[in-house]
C-alpha cells in the first residue's frame, strides 16, 4: 500500500486538467485537511480505484540520529549548555 500512497504523493496534481476543472468547482474552498480527503477521494475515482483513501504512511521517529550518534534535540541542548557555561564564569548557569 505504501507503493501506491507515493504514487498518489507524486501525482502531478498541478499537470493533470481534470483535477485542476475538479478543483475550480469546490466551493467553498476547503482547509487543506478536508483538501487531502477531496484529493484521495477524487484519485481514487480516477486514477486508482485500488488506493485505499484510508491509509496513512506511518510516521517516523522524530529523533534524529546525527553521524556522531546524538540527536538534534541532544546536540542542540549540548551547544546550549556549552555556549552559556563558557559566557558564565562565576557558575549561574544551572543546566536542567
Amino acid at each position: 500500500m505504501e507503493v501506491k500512497y507515493k504514487n498518489y504523493k507524486n501525482h502531478p496534481w498541478g499537470d493533470d486538467k481534470e483535477w485542476q476543472k475538479y478543483l475550480t468547482n469546490l466551493y467553498p474552498i476547503p482547509d487543506s485537511e478536508k483538501m487531502e480527503r477531496f484529493r484521495k477521494k477524487w484519485y481514487k475515482k480516477n486514477i486508482d480505484p485500488a488506493f485505499d483513501i484510508t491509509f496513512t504512511p506511518p510516521v517516523k521517529d522524530e529523533k534524529k540520529e546525527c553521524s556522531h550518534g546524538m540527536s538534534e534535540q541532544e546536540r542542540f541542548k549540548k551547544q546550549f549548555e556549552d555556549k552559556y557555561k563558557a559566557e558564565d564564569p562565576v557558575g549561574v548557569y544551572v543546566a536542567q
